[in-house]
């Protein structure tokens, strides 16, 4: 079934976790962890195939809550459902509020020279958007390893986010050292092209430790 919103096949539903009988006294709590789960990403290609954008990289997780038994005290039949609760997270992508952008799109633009761009503004928000026409993304793509394109659209966001930064005179992490430079002006620009490359290769590098 397609999602009404973006068009793609929705991944079918399928089972992480299931406890057969479960006794709980009143007013107890059980606690389910994560590694109880057993995840592959084979569950998820659909999903990693999607563009990084937050609406096409949501998942859920649901928990259902039954009866194991009838119930002649409430009067409930087998399998009953008690509960049902949600999870949305989001498969490697930033959630909503957590990313320096708003959401991401793409652009098929072979023609312009940008890999990528950014718009919008602080108060309403950035939307990163990653040019999929330019020849350095089909070059990525063409290898099919999932990891390089990943590492593509990485450094892309993070080329646009310090250019967010530069934007609003916010000099962090490898910046800070080059602040005077960039504030009081007069560089050359290739001192400017050089500092920025800098920053950018300095900030990657610590992102791999």
């Amino acid at each position: 079934m397609a999602n009404p919103d973006t068009g793609r096949l929705t991944t079918p539903l399928f089972e992480l976790l299931r406890i057969g009988e479960l006794s709980l006294a009143p007013q107890q709590d059980h606690e389910f962890l994560v590694d109880d789960m057993v995840i592959t990403p084979e569950n998820f290609e659909g999903v990693l195939e999607a563009s990084t954008s937050t609406k096409e990289r949501t998942c859920d997780i649901f928990t259902v809550v039954r009866l194991a038994h009838a119930s002649a005290e409430l009067n409930l039949p087998r399998k009953y459902k008690l509960a049902k609760v949600s999870r949305k997270f989001y498969l490697e992508v930033d959630p909503p509020g957590f990313s320096i952008y708003r959401d991401t799109d793409t652009a098929d633009a072979p023609t312009d020279g940008r890999q990528s761009w950014y718009g919008g503004d602080s108060e309403a928000g950035y939307v990163f958007t990653l040019n999929i026409g330019h020849s350095e993304y089909k070059f990525a793509d063409s290898r099919e390893d999932k990891q390089v394109v990943k590492r593509y659209v990485q450094v892309q966001m993070l080329r646009q986010a310090y250019l967010i930064s530069f934007e609003n005179e916010m000099y962090q992490g490898p910046a800070a050292a080059y602040r005077d430079r960039f504030t009081e002006g007069g560089l050359p620009p290739r001192e400017i092209a050089e500092t920025f490359d800098t920053i950018i290769g300095t900030a990657l590098n610590q992102m791999r430790g």
